[in-house]
């Protein structure tokens, strides 16, 4: 009897031992499956500027990070995190980049972007590429992608989430690996997917990034005064602008309705072109388009009384310094703030400054001179000189004439 309580308590011993080490290895060995290679999925990158702005040459970078395992409760799928993050590629090793002047279609509706007239918008297709990640088993493998942030102060606005979760759907399909699928989401994902696929409050898919380009205007312009000044004449502007967002090849539209193409300087041709240089510059509808490296170095513009430009897309947090050569007219601007009207606009900023917003401004030029007094006074001698004179000869002519009709 009592070797049998022994031989029954060794095999319940072994027993134990049995579903403790049945229960340690997964339902699913590793070693049933030949591992899969994950694909390629992608998501999309918005670039939004102002209505009178152009894409700017931008680029912009991600990191990938494992996301956190999620154990499943009842009807939900087990999450693991994501192996070999490192190899998950996104875009052109890790970034994607606008270029200059690159083409804006509308945004989608699906993309959660309400299009506006006062926007333009430009998108990239981001591709993430899994190729070089292998997946042992079935399950969902969770990745974080995260935007690197723009730094404080720049033009462009970061994305209201940095991060975005990526769910990949790895399925066993007769006997086989194969990757089903992949579910994006906004912000950090740390919950375990329902079998049913019903997302819980607060969970929002999401497959793209969302970015702004906030941009200003710069208005400059001309008024002449004084009983001397020529409103004819053409004075040289150099509008110079510096900042770390302003690029050699990026484009800026100048707006120049109601200035001369070829202005030509009242004494001389010195004068030849209203923007210079001129090989750097491409017409467009909305007036002249210049490319970044010459507002860096310096843009040459000539105004005459009542014009103006109008610089547009001008990224915030830009500096900007306008100068004239006023040759022999008193000019007022500088860097204090003028009031100097020319057409219906009011310029009351400085002719230096940071772009935070739209500015407007420019140089009154004035040229007078006081015309002697007294020259009538000092003539009047002469004058009376001259009547006694004349009226002496025509009495002399009626004597003459009568004396003459007498005979």
């Amino acid at each position: 009897m009592e070797k049998r309580r022994t031989r029954g308590k060794i095999a319940s011993l072994i027993a134990a031992v049995l579903l403790v080490a049945l229960m340690a290895v997964p339902v699913s060995a590793a070693t049933t499956y030949t591992p899969v290679a994950g694909t390629t999925t992608n998501f999309i990158k918005y670039l939004i500027v102002d209505s009178d702005a152009n894409i700017p040459e931008a680029e912009f970078s991600f990191t990938v990070s494992a996301g956190a395992p999620a154990t499943p409760a009842a009807g939900e799928i087990e999450v693991y995190a994501g192996p070999n993050p490192e190899k998950v590629v996104v875009g052109t090793a890790g970034k994607t980049a606008f270029t200059a002047g690159q083409s804006t279609t509308p945004g989608e509706a699906t993309d959660n972007i309400t299009n506006s007239t006062a926007k333009k918008y430009a998108h990239n297709t981001v591709a993430v590429n899994f190729k070089q990640v292998s997946f042992s088993n079935p399950g969902i493998y969770r990745y974080l992608i995260t935007e690197t942030a723009q730094a404080a102060g720049s033009a462009y606005t970061n994305d209201s989430e940095a991060v975005r979760t990526i769910d990949v759907y790895v399925q066993d399909n007769n006997g086989a690996l194969e990757v089903q699928g992949y579910v994006m989401y906004k912000g950090n994902v740390t919950y375990a997917p329902k079998m049913n696929a019903t997302l819980p409050t607060g969970i929002e898919k999401s497959n793209n990034y969302i970015n702004e380009y906030t941009t200003y205007d710069l208005t400059v312009g001309k008024e002449v005064k004084g009983n001397q000044g020529s409103k004819d004449k053409y004075f040289e502007f150099t509008v110079t602008l510096a900042g770390a967002e302003i690029k050699d090849d990026n484009l800026y539209t100048i707006e120049t309705a109601n200035f001369d193409t070829n202005p030509v300087k009242t004494d001389s041709t010195k004068y030849t072109t209203m923007i210079q240089p001129a090989d750097e510059n491409s017409s467009s509808a909305d007036g002249v388009q210049v490319k970044g490296s010459t507002l860096k170095t310096g843009m040459k513009v000539y105004l005459k009384h009542d014009q103006y430009i109008i610089i547009d897309g001008i990224p915030e947090g830009t500096t900007y310094t306008v100068t004239e050569e006023a040759e022999d007219y008193t000019s007022t601007g500088s860097s204090t703030t003028k009031t100097v009207t020319y057409s219906t606009i009011s310029a009351t900023d400085s002719t230096n400054g940071t772009i935070d917003a739209d500015k407007v401004t420019g140089f009154e030029n004035e040229k007078g001179g006081v015309i002697p007094t007294g020259i009538l006074l000092s003539a009047t001698p002469w004058i009376i000189v001259g009547l006694v004179v004349v009226a002496g000869i025509v009495f002399f002519a009626i004597r003459s004439k009568k004396k003459y009709d007498e005979e």
